[in-house]
């Protein structure tokens, strides 16, 4: 999702249909984009966000970390290394 801005099979046809449907004007409007998912597609990687908190002490972190390159190319890190007491 976060390198792709899409989830092959999220939606069905009858589900994408309305969505697209209500993008036509806009779609028109520019040339950038050859069909109406195209452009869905790039409005979503424009505007998504995605919160992931993980923990650096997990033993897995770091292969996680490896295997999922868009977390390194695509996304920005706030590192923290733990909360005080008053924000429980």
């Amino acid at each position: 999702m976060i390198s792709a801005g899409e989830v092959p099979g999220l939606y069905t046809p009858e589900e994408l249909e309305p969505l697209l449907v209500s993008l036509k004007d806009e779609f028109q409007a520019q040339y950038e984009y050859t069909t109406p998912f195209e452009y869905f597609v790039s409005r979503i990687k424009k505007n998504l966000r995605i919160v992931l908190s993980l923990n650096y002490q997990h033993p897995k972190f770091i292969s996680n970390c490896a295997s999922n390159p868009a977390l390194y190319s695509k996304c920005n890190i706030i590192w923290s290394e733990g909360w005080c007491k008053e924000s429980n």
